[in-house]
């Protein structure tokens, strides 16, 4: 911009005032934006560590109600998802009511199915580390 000046006039301080101008002008400032880098936190060891067997680290999430029919009457049934976090595979266990015996008694399916994890984890934290087999 500063040459295409120059050819019909010499402007003092130009640069100065070529930048103030550039500056100030909105789609100027659109165009010489660089595109954002994606930041990622560093994955847990659960998700890295290699050579363990499925769902030894365990990720769990809740989703329902759903109605399903159960004769005449439509009832609702909650799914507990349990995702194996180094695998991303994925266990599917419904639950009757939402309480907490149900999520032990889905849990206690999940266990007798797969393997008792080492690790668990829910939306928020780590849930336990070393549970056992009860």
């Amino acid at each position: 911009m500063l040459n295409c000046m120059r050819r019909s006039f010499w402007i003092l301080r130009g640069r100065a005032a070529v930048r103030r101008v550039l500056h100030a002008c909105f789609k100027c400032c659109l165009w010489s934006t660089g595109f954002g880098a994606q930041r990622m936190a560093n994955l847990p060891e659960a998700r890295v560590t290699a050579g363990r067997p499925p769902f030894t680290a365990t990720g769990v999430d809740l989703m329902g109600p759903l109605n399903v029919k159960q004769g005449r009457n439509t009832v609702k049934r909650h799914v507990f998802f349990f995702t194996c976090m180094a695998s991303r595979a994925v266990h599917l266990e419904i639950a009757q009511p939402l309480k907490a015996s149900a999520f032990i008694q889905a849990f206690r399916r999940f266990t007798c199915r797969r393997t008792t994890p080492k690790f668990m984890f829910s939306d928020m934290a780590l849930i336990s580390k070393g549970l056992n087999a009860s």
